[in-house]
């Protein structure tokens, strides 16, 4: 639904039943899976959320993958506690929450297992949110592809504006970041083009965000929604995510006007509101 058959051929070429062809998990399996999966993790991760997890992988995964896919996500969910172990939200909820939501959107929108993991370990880089494992480490517990694509992720939040405009009033000048932005977003379509596994787990970050937004200041989520809007909206387009790009779009309405945006709900259902 949410990756596009032009883009397919990514996800194909990890697991060879893509999306659209899912597998029944009968009880057996699952039992199996559940079981591995608590023994594997023995240190309080939230053992329902990890199964469900696993679970849904399994059940678009071809039978003869479902139980690499099941270690690869089991060892990248070990990975990321340790990484966010200590760490929280603003809000106070563990920060390794967010990553775990993370996964979740990747694995709804039937991304493969590996994308999955690099979803569960994409802010194991930010100093100060984790406790910073070297790209080494991970490249020895889940492999070079992964360890590849959670580089990758990293480098794409050097394109994101605001963070090199210091100036208050010029992030809140509309024709400047618009410029700003313009001469941004060309730089990033390299990017896009060799790694667009990575932008997908941006855009799932950045939308866990937005849904469980927290209350901040004015302008704080003024810069928040405008970056969101010129920068990840765009994204979403250009990698033909038309789901993603609506979302990110409501919530940003939803964000900047409450009201305006309860008044939209109560007069138009769901179903107008995606098709216009």
């Amino acid at each position: 639904r949410y990756i596009l058959p032009r883009h397919r051929s990514l996800v194909k070429a990890r697991h060879p039943g893509g999306p659209g062809i899912c597998n029944s998990v009968d009880k057996t399996t699952k039992i199996e899976y559940s079981v591995f999966v608590s023994r594997r993790l023995q240190r309080g991760i939230h053992m329902d959320t990890a199964c469900d997890l696993v679970e849904t992988i399994c059940a678009y995964t071809t039978s003869e993958y479902q139980m690499d896919a099941a270690k690869v996500i089991v060892t990248a969910l070990e990975l990321a506690e340790e990484a966010h172990e200590g760490f929280a939200r603003p809000d106070g909820t563990p920060y390794y929450f967010h990553v775990l939501n993370v996964a979740s959107l990747l694995a709804d929108w039937r991304a493969p297992a590996e994308i999955v993991a690099a979803g569960l370990l994409h802010d194991s880089q930010k100093k100060y949110r984790s406790r910073n494992p070297s790209l080494e480490h991970i490249r020895a517990r889940m492999g070079k592809h992964i360890a590849e694509l959670v580089l990758a992720v990293s480098e794409l939040g050097k394109y994101e504006p605001y963070k090199f405009i210091d100036n208050p009033e010029l992030r809140m000048d509309e024709t400047f970041l618009a410029s700003y932005v313009d001469t941004r977003l060309p730089w990033i379509v390299p990017a896009l083009q060799k790694h667009p596994e990575a932008a997908i787990i941006r855009l799932a970050s950045r939308l866990e965000k937005l849904q469980s937004w927290k209350d901040k200041s004015a302008a704080e989520r003024e810069n928040y929604i405008t970056a969101t809007l010129n920068m990840f909206v765009p994204v979403a387009n250009r990698l033909g995510m038309w789901e993603v790009k609506r979302l990110l779009e409501d919530h940003a309405f939803r964000l900047l006007y409450p009201s305006d945006y309860q008044m939209t709900c109560e007069r138009f259902s769901d179903a107008d509101r995606e098709e216009h």
